[in-house]
């Protein structure tokens, strides 16, 4: 059995090693004795989730599990290069690697200069300061909103082509009133996580037993106390869909 994540830093597994497979994916896995390929990358954009999408199609998984991220997100080449489509997600800061072409990461870790694991530099300042500017005089959230969840939509849609099974969480980039563009009543009954699996209300809910702890974050913006409740949870979701 084979299982793929897409996804943000909410569905990454920890870069550090003492917290190797205690994330909600590996435990998971564990239970189902799967095959885990897990996609998901902190900083991602959902254009860059879309891309996990289609990596995760070439695997031929038995279930894919995947998860939006917050529309704050941009991707910008590394000095000259562009992105060359047969190198897929290769393309993106996945290591700390000389040969990455573009960086997908959160517009204000990039603007307020934060290192980040997946990007062996910090970025240089013209291009903090292009970010900034473009941050402030040419983003529009609600319309970058509207982009990505049609650019996601066009991946749930390829999956229930290919009759490929697997559930969304669209809490992240959503809210809970929110109309999900266009998808039919049935396709969201099918496929959408409950509300329950919002990860940034689960975050704002632990946030001060975090701070509390050392590491203060292992990566995950949740508890890994909680990672075995959210790895059952989608057990339990994918029992209900099979029956």
């Amino acid at each position: 059995m084979k299982i793929a994540v897409c996804g943000c830093s909410f569905s990454a597994v920890s870069h550090l090693q003492n917290f190797s497979g205690t994330h909600w994916s590996e435990i998971l896995a564990k239970n189902l004795g799967a095959e885990l390929h897990n996609y998901a990358r902190q900083g991602i954009s959902n254009s860059v989730i879309r891309l996990q999408i289609e990596e995760a199609i070439k695997i031929k998984p038995d279930w894919v599990f995947i998860n939006a991220t917050t529309p704050d997100r941009i991707e910008f080449p590394v000095d000259n290069n562009r992105y060359n489509k047969k190198l897929g997600l290769k393309n993106f800061n996945y290591f700390k690697d000389d040969n990455v072409k573009l960086i997908s990461e959160t517009m204000f870790s990039v603007i307020d200069n934060h290192p980040h694991e997946y990007r062996r530099d910090k970025v240089s300042k013209p291009i903090r300061d292009a970010v900034s500017l473009h941050a402030a005089l040419i983003y529009e959230i609600h319309w970058q909103q509207q982009k990505d969840n049609w650019l996601l939509n066009s991946g749930l849609w390829k999956l229930h082509d290919l009759n490929i099974k697997f559930l969304y969480n669209p809490w992240v980039i959503n809210h809970k009133n929110m109309p999900f563009h266009d998808l039919p009543i049935w396709f969201t009954e099918k496929y959408f996580l409950p509300f329950e699996f919002n990860l940034l209300d689960l975050f704002n809910k632990f946030v001060d037993e975090l701070v509390k702890k050392e590491p203060f974050d292992v990566g995950y913006h949740t508890p890994v106390d909680e990672q075995k409740n959210i790895a059952e949870q989608y057990l339990n979701l994918m029992k209900l869909k099979e029956s």
